[in-house]
């Protein structure tokens, strides 16, 4: 659990709260807007499911304690030493190919990673920014089996999900973000371009939640 001033973050049921008010995730909305009350997933095995979740978990667990380390020398080496007892040995592959992308970001870099943020009735976890001559750019890590186009454009969409809120709490954000597609031998970074059209389709998500919730979410 997180606790930040008024705000509660229930990491293990992915839940927020402010003054006991719930917020509502990004990844809730989009999964609304894509799929409404459809489970995607209720096809796919529960060992393929918790598979797919536990590697997520393990990498970006590497990369936020990459990034709360980053100024210890050796820092890549001494994380893979750590963790190949504590996480899946199928994971550590994964973990290696992030971690010798990270090893181009700088020590002297502002850097934010998994922190919550919360805008309207929305709260969200952006995996990392870092500011770069003046403006903030995104980063989220994805550990997909795959990269389709129905997943991609779901990607983006929760990217400009966490650029609009933060756009909302005054940050100097850049136009371009990336996403970070971690495979086990390789990592593609995917530049992301924030268009009016994608925060246009993200306000419309936000609106069909509202509006097919019947205001029970939208704040006061």
């Amino acid at each position: 659990m997180q606790l930040n001033n008024n705000l509660i973050f229930k990491k293990d049921t992915h839940q927020y709260f402010i003054k006991n008010k719930e917020l509502i995730s990004v990844s809730k909305i989009i999964q609304y807007y894509l799929y409404e009350d459809k489970n995607p997933y209720e096809n796919i095995p529960f060992d393929r499911l918790e598979n797919a979740r536990l590697r997520g978990e393990t990498v970006h667990k590497v990369a936020e304690l990459y990034f709360k380390n980053i100024n210890i020398n050796n820092i890549k080496d001494k994380l893979l030493n750590n963790i190949q007892h504590l996480f899946n040995k199928n994971y550590l592959q994964y973990c290696e190919n992030l971690l010798n992308n990270l090893q181009e970001f700088k020590v002297n870099t502002k850097y934010i990673c998994e922190q919550v943020f919360t805008y309207d009735i929305i709260a969200g976890t952006p995996d990392l920014i870092y500011k770069e001559n003046n403006l903030y750019t995104i980063i989220d890590f994805k550990t997909l089996s795959n990269m389709y186009k129905e997943n991609k454009e779901k990607s983006i969409l929760q990217l400009t999900a966490y650029y609009w809120i933060l756009k909302n709490n005054g940050f100097n954000l850049s136009n371009t973000h990336y996403i970070y597609w971690i495979q086990k031998d390789n990592v593609e970074k995917i530049l992301v371009e924030i268009t009016d059209e994608l925060v246009y389709e993200w306000e419309m998500a936000i609106a069909l939640w509202k509006e097919d919730k019947h205001g029970k979410w939208v704040s006061n």
